[in-house]
Formats: C-alpha cells, structure tokens, sequence
C-alpha cells in the first residue's frame, strides 16, 4: 500500500508541488490523492469480480453439458450475490468527502479504509480460486458451500467497510 501511495506522490508534477507550498493546499491534496488511489483500487476489484462472473457463466455452461445441474442454483445466487458486492465496491463511500463539506475523514482514517480496500484482493483471489476448485472437483455440494462461505466472508468485510465510515461520521 505504501508503495502505491508513494508512486502517486512521485508522479507530481510541478504545479501540484507549487500547490503544495500554499498552506493547507497540501494536506488537502494528500486527501485527494489518497481518495483517487481509493477509488482506482476499488475499480480494479469490481473488475476482477465482474471477470468471475464470466468464470461462472462459462462453468454453468460446462455443467449443463454434462448433466450436472445440481449446482447451478447456486452459481446463480452467488453469480447475483458478486454483482452486489461489485456494485457496493464501485459506489461505496471515498471516505472523504471534499474539501468544504461538513464531515471529513482524516488521513489515518483514510489510510485505514486504503488498508482495507487493499485487503480485499485476498478475499476475491480466494472467489477466483474456488471457482477453480468446482470446476475440478467431483464434490461439488460441498464445494459449492465453501465457494459461498468465501462470498459471505467478502460481503462481511464490506459491511465491516461501511461500519467504519459511519462510527467516524457519527463521531465528527
């Protein structure tokens, strides 16, 4: 994390480091900057959330062509229960809301919501992979229940995002 930070700092160009001698100019800017990696982070897991939904298309696919119906029920539900999560990620609070606005998360909190979004990619390569897993397996009852014990973990956590974002609002 502390690297893509760092690489968003170096990309300054000389105008933003003029900015940055105005005062109170450059704490604002390390906000924005912090928010925008936020934002970019959090695109980049829809997307790879929105690929696994293909996975699964293709896997319901391979499993009609073999008679294996059993498990499409489920891919169906986790298939809409990924597009939630890729919707939530897309349009969840930046945590920061703009330089006039009433409510303000400061940097540690940002840096800890960035923590957490970042965290995340675990969470959707462990989706990736047990989506690997049931098009592999000759058990996929019980895969497909730890397929969608991996896609609760994933909602918890971004519920777990939101908690955060509102405990600072209601303490500002």
């Amino acid at each position: 994390m502390e690297k893509i930070a760092e690489k968003a700092k170096k990309g300054r160009s000389l105008l933003e480091k003029i900015f940055e001698l105005v005062p109170g100019y450059g704490g604002y800017h390390d906000k924005e900057r912090r928010r925008s990696a936020d934002k970019i982070l959090r695109e980049f897991l829809a997307k790879r959330l929105e690929r696994t939904k293909k996975v699964i298309l293709k896997l319901c696919g391979g499993l009609t062509d073999k008679g294996e119906i059993g498990l499409l029920k489920l891919l169906g539900r986790q298939m809409k229960k990924i597009e939630k999560i890729a919707d939530k990620l897309r349009f969840a609070n930046y945590g920061y809301t703009g330089l006039f606005a009433l409510t303000k998360i400061d940097a540690k909190i940002l840096d800890k919501l960035y923590e957490f979004d970042y965290s995340l990619i675990s969470q959707i390569h462990n989706i990736e992979q047990e989506l690997d897993q049931i098009s592999k397996t000759k058990e996929i009852d019980k895969q497909g229940e730890v397929f969608t014990n991996t896609i609760e973990k994933l909602e918890s956590a971004l519920d777990e995002r939101e908690k955060i974002i509102r405990k600072f609002e209601e303490e500002v």
